[in-house]
């Protein structure tokens, strides 16, 4: 197998695929935001669905690649985590309805018996928003997209404290890097 460095095409789809995925989870996050009950759901489930559309695609090519260069199919098998992977059309698990219930602070559901400690993350992100890293990671999506927007303060505009604030600051270094800059992740 070629153990070089990924080629620069695979990593420039990698880059575009990270930026399209960013584009639309932000866009989910935005329509989440808003009150119109036939547009919530459909938009947010659009641009989920889009997210994971583009972020599997690029999966696949890479995959690709490795396998033309001669990787085993156990070692792709095994780095893909197979077992992971749910349809997200499927049904939903028990595991789904813990975190589903732990989000929305409703009573533990009872199960078939399989262990699931969803809920109590589910618990824990639903009272713990202002964590650090979850403000920060926030903040730079919401930044990202309102370097590439019009209108830059309606992206902020639905942003709770202290996320809003983060997000401005970075989006102003944004706006004052060279390009040259931005560019070197």
């Amino acid at each position: 197998m070629d153990t070089a460095k990924m080629p620069a095409g695979l990593l420039s789809g990698i880059h575009a695929s990270a930026y399209e995925a960013v584009r639309d989870l932000t866009d989910a996050l935005r329509y989440a935001q808003v009150s119109n009950p036939f547009n919530v759901p459909r938009m947010v489930l659009y641009r989920l669905g889009d997210a994971i559309d583009t972020l599997s695609q690029i999966t696949r090519v890479i995959t690709l690649h490795y396998r033309q260069s001669g990787c085993a199919e156990q070692d792709l098998a095994s780095y893909l985590q197979p077992r992971q992977e749910r349809p997200r059309t499927g049904e939903a698990t028990d595991s789904d309805h813990h975190y589903l219930a732990g989000l929305l602070g409703r009573p533990r559901p009872s199960d078939n018996g399989s262990p699931t400690g969803l809920y109590d993350w589910g618990q824990m992100e639903a009272e713990y928003t202002e964590l650090p890293e979850i403000v920060n990671t926030l903040a730079c999506l919401y930044a990202l997209r309102a370097n590439f927007s019009e209108e830059p303060e309606e992206v902020f505009a639905d942003l709770a404290e202290p996320t809003r604030t983060v997000a401005r600051a970075v989006a102003q270094h944004l706006l004052q890097a060279p390009a040259e800059e931005q560019c070197d992740l």
